[in-house]
């Protein structure tokens, strides 16, 4: 969270986690159910990465949705994991949020400063990709000519304005509709892979669906981008502190979340590729946009005159994706001035650097999403979310665990490397030779 609002915890908060103004929370801590803090997780960990599931599991073919929840069960386990690393830590050093506090129990508290800082960068780019495709679609809808340079100008004044806000409690109304956007996501990918089984819908051109069962290869990049939408357990501890006192309490709204969100991802995974087969895009948002029964040329009877289901979700994404960017720009922030102990990281000219490098990044990368959002997942991701939190707790119970037990951690610390180093590699090597 800023650090108006959550003091030293900040650097360890993700985007939406800043939204939800849990200061508000936490004044009825007492009194927040499972269901409440469930919808604050998920709110945290379902983010854009849930947009390029379908493409995951095209990569990696069906099998790939076994890895999908496997990669839950085991995201769910590393979080466990940093929640009892958090509590086996007696003392916290002066100016160090608990997430670089474990990285210097690892001695590898810089390193830890710039893999955040690189994950923070990367879905800052992602977000920025995604609200360019966005706005160049809907402008599309207004004018025929020059729209990705319209709604490149668009997109560079409405974040120029969001940039002036002084903190993001004035964004916290619009958090309620990343959550919206998410589920009419997940309904509508559903809604064409039942309605429209047949793809008899789909608009001329697209050519024929086709299914893998098993891609060896694709199966690194599939939990690469998995990794992206299983990212968030540096919100774990503020989360914890503000949203219940109960150890139970937190432990099974943690188990729940994962429950719901592996529901959720599987469910738009295995529809998205039954629907668009190996042809479908790395957002799937633009494949409902025009390839779909919802698409403008489609002769499907689903068209609505009023309200058009494709362009309500681009702008339901657009929103929420568009207000994700000045409070990742200030979390980077925030995490640079806990970490470096100085306050003048928050100036505007701050501001602007990061969110120029972002875009610059962005446009050059805007047809090369899929590898971006896997190398963001297969590189920081893994490290941030599940070597990191293994690594610690493997450290601090070392003299406590059982033989079982270490060797289950070590298992786990070498299935994450073998993921980064590979995931990584083969999605430098798609960026490198031009692949999506």
């Amino acid at each position: 969270m800023p650090s108006e609002l959550d003091g030293r915890d900040t650097a360890t908060s993700t985007l939406e986690e800043a939204l939800l103004e849990p200061e508000n929370i936490e004044r009825q801590a007492e009194n927040t159910s499972v269901f409440h803090t469930v919808y604050i997780i998920v709110s945290i960990y379902a983010g854009l990465g849930i947009l390029a599931l379908p493409y995951a599991v095209a990569k990696g073919g069906w099998f790939a949705e076994t890895l999908l929840i496997g990669m839950c069960l085991l995201f769910y386990c590393s979080s466990v994991l940093m929640i009892r690393s958090f509590r086996l830590l007696e003392t916290r050093r002066e100016g160090l949020t608990p997430l670089y506090e474990l990285g210097e129990i690892l001695g590898i508290g810089r390193i830890l400063y710039t893999m955040m800082q690189l994950e923070l960068g990367g879905n800052m780019i992602l977000c920025s990709i995604v609200c360019l495709q966005q706005l160049e679609f809907l402008m599309s809808t207004v004018i025929s000519h020059h729209e990705f340079h319209v709604a490149l100008a668009l997109f560079c004044i409405i974040t120029g304005l969001l940039l002036l806000l002084p903190d993001l409690r004035s964004l916290r109304h619009i958090s309620f509709v990343a959550v919206l956007a998410t589920l009419c996501l997940v309904l509508s990918v559903a809604a064409l892979a039942v309605g429209d089984p047949k793809k008899k819908y789909i608009p001329s051109g697209y050519g024929d669906v086709s299914y893998d069962i098993f891609n060896w290869i694709g199966v690194f990049r599939s939990v690469s981008i998995f990794s992206t939408s299983l990212s968030g357990h540096t919100a774990l501890a503020s989360v914890r502190k503000d949203m219940s006192s109960s150890l139970v309490h937190f432990s099974k709204s943690v188990m729940l979340s994962f429950v719901t969100m592996g529901v959720l991802y599987v469910a738009i995974s295995s529809c998205g590729y039954y629907y668009w087969g190996d042809q479908v895009s790395p957002i799937v948002l633009s494949d409902i946009v025009y390839h779909s029964a919802f698409s403008a040329d489609s002769q499907s009877p689903w068209q609505w005159h009023i309200v058009q289901v494709h362009v309500l979700l681009s702008a339901l994404v657009l929103v929420s994706s568009i207000a994700k960017l000045p409070a990742l720009v200030m979390v980077m922030l925030d995490t640079m001035s806990s970490v470096k102990n100085n306050g003048h990281h928050r100036h505007m000219s701050y501001k602007l650097i990061i969110t120029c490098v972002a875009l610059s990044v962005a446009v050059v990368l805007r047809e090369k999403v899929g590898s971006v959002i896997g190398l963001v997942g297969g590189f920081c991701s893994i490290f941030v979310s599940l070597l990191l939190p293994t690594m610690a707790y493997l450290k601090l119970s070392w003299s406590t665990s059982t033989i079982i037990q270490k060797f289950c951690l070590i298992s786990m610390c070498f299935c994450g490397w073998i993921i980064l180093i590979v995931a990584t590699s083969l999605n430098i090597h798609d960026l490198t030779f031009g692949l999506v």
